[in-house]
């Protein structure tokens, strides 16, 4: 079966509703999903059916049309399409089914498609971000653990034996240029004013401001004067362990965006991968920001 990469381009007009203010003709530049080299797709249930053909023929299915087709709904389609994805299924019969979705969003539910079987393209290029947390049974002499991946432009910061960034770290997120700045070390074991700083600086940011986090060695300590706030914000992390590992995207002014994760149970490193896009039209708007996490 051929698989289809990169970009696709499409012009043509387009129908617009009276919300929408868009050109009579535009160019969308779709870009596939793909975490590296694996291709990424949805499972989320927030979607509009397209199309579905079944009992294909092997040509029929490696059509390039259905991805065309979808392309095409998607762009001229009255409602918000900003993505849509293709799949292609082997069924019980040996033929193939076809079905066509579009998202008006950055779909939730994203997951690395190693069967290659299905096809999911945004109408904005995103990030991809990995984030690593270090407790303190994983911490190896002479071994420093990045704490970003390397891919995303920034500041490159490790978490090792003590004092290598002990505590919570967190960065800054520009989500016009995907980059990080301002990288921020919360030794919170060291005292609890540093746990008090760390509520300081989430409450002084200023709304649409991206915080992008991680603990390393020990993150629980003297944090139970700040705890309630941290739930105010959804950041709870009143379940968390000694010297066991949390990490976090967060948006100030939109917390129901927070995606925050914790393990008390496992004896490696947390790493989490995330999509991060801006969604909206104008990409100095914060409100489009939207992160996905992939499972």
């Amino acid at each position: 079966m051929r698989f289809i990469v990169g970009l696709i381009i499409l012009m043509f007009p387009m129908k617009c509703s009276s919300e929408s203010n868009l050109q009579s003709n535009q160019m969308r530049i779709y870009t596939r999903l793909m975490w590296k080299t694996t291709p990424l797709c949805s499972n989320s249930k927030e979607n509009s059916s397209i199309f579905s053909r079944s009992f294909l023929p092997r040509e029929g299915a490696d059509d390039r049309n259905h991805l065309k087709n979808c392309a095409v709904e998607c762009q001229i389609s009255i409602e918000t399409c900003f993505a849509f994805q293709v799949r292609v299924m082997l069924n019980d019969a040996g033929l193939y089914d076809v079905s066509c979705y579009h998202f008006n969003n950055l779909p939730d539910g994203l997951y690395k498609n190693l069967a290659g079987d299905c096809f999911l393209y945004l109408a904005e290029k995103p990030t991809y971000i990995k984030v690593t947390s270090v407790g303190f049974f994983e911490l190896i002499p002479g071994i420093q653990h990045p704490i970003l991946n390397d891919d995303i432009q920034g500041m490159n910061q490790y978490c090792g034996i003590f004092p290598s960034n002990r505590g919570v770290n967190v960065f800054q997120f520009n989500i016009q240029n995907y980059s990080v700045y301002n990288f921020y070390n919360f030794d919170v074991t060291l005292n609890a004013y540093n746990a008090l700083r760390m509520m300081n600086f989430f409450k002084s940011t200023v709304n649409g401001t991206i915080i992008i986090g991680e603990t390393c060695d020990e993150a629980a300590s003297n944090m139970g004067n700040i705890i309630p706030y941290l739930k105010s914000i959804n950041l709870d992390m009143s379940s968390l362990q000694y010297r066991k590992k949390w990490l976090f995207v967060w948006q100030q002014g939109a917390y129901e965006k927070t995606l925050s994760i914790i393990d008390n149970n496992s004896k490696v490193p947390l790493s989490k991968e995330f999509v991060l896009c801006n969604t909206a039209r104008n990409k100095s708007d914060w409100t489009g920001f939207t992160p996905r996490v992939i499972f």
